[in-house]
């Protein structure tokens, strides 16, 4: 996925922030800031999962109505790189493994935290950093990994978790080109009447622990552990949703 309004909720905190803080000194800064961060090429590209296996709203919004299966994945086989907060981030990463947050009190902190980076940063000469200069090119990047950690309240029950991409491109004169990343190429397909890029992320299948039927699922379980088996995939675990929908 790469749903750029995933990440707006987040972003709309940071713009609460700077405008709080934003006067003649700092103005510069943060407006470079917001404009790095908005007009963005090359977004985050997000794949979603959820520590909630087995819940009737999951089932009815993601696996056409109940029919379909969740599939349990092994968090610790990927050997993803796990950061939370805005100080620890890595550009040097361009996988991450995350916990979405849905606290408001926490998310209102890091927007602020980021926006204070930005008008407080200095350079070697101990003068503030200019604005549109590659520190403030990072910084964006960071804000857009960010806000992909982060989502509305009233989402909570989802317990998301998301495996966040921000591939590194070499760019001239809008020539794109990938260096040194960790999932390569980029692809495309169509989605409805929209060209969509992503990336494939490969999953051993040693990750794959459990596969759960909806509770409207039809598929046969003894027919799905022979196609398990001869996929070599005799590990898995089957069981039936416990919810009750019909």
């Amino acid at each position: 996925m790469n749903d750029y309004l995933e990440i707006d909720w987040f972003l709309n905190l940071i713009n609460k922030e700077v405008d709080k803080v934003k006067d003649e000194e700092n103005s510069g800064l943060l407006n470079s800031f917001k404009e790095r961060v908005y007009n963005a090429n090359i977004g985050p590209y997000i794949c979603c999962f959820s520590n909630a296996k087995d819940k009737l709203s999951q089932w009815r919004a993601y696996a056409s109505d109940g029919k379909g299966v969740a599939i349990g994945i092994d968090r610790g086989s990927l050997n993803i790189n796990n950061t939370s907060t805005v100080s620890s981030l890595d550009n040097n990463i361009d996988l991450r493994l995350l916990d979405v947050c849905y606290d408001k009190t926490k998310q209102n902190m890091e927007a602020k935290s980021i926006v204070e980076l930005i008008c407080n940063e200095k350079n070697a000469e101990g003068e503030l950093v200019r604005p549109g200069s590659a520190y403030h090119h990072n910084k964006s990047i960071e804000a857009l990994i960010i806000a992909s950690m982060h989502k509305n309240p009233a989402f909570i029950e989802e317990e998301e978790v998301r495996i966040v991409y921000t591939p590194h491109f070499s760019i001239n004169q809008d020539n794109y080109t990938a260096t040194n990343n960790s999932l390569d190429p980029i692809k495309f397909r169509m989605t409805g009447n929209k060209l969509t890029s992503y990336f494939e992320f490969p999953i051993k299948s040693n990750s794959i622990k459990e596969v759960v039927l909806g509770p409207k699922c039809e598929i046969n379980s003894s027919e799905l552990k022979t196609l398990l088996n001869i996929e070599t995939l005799n590990h898995v675990e089957i069981n039936q949703s416990k919810a009750s929908y019909r």
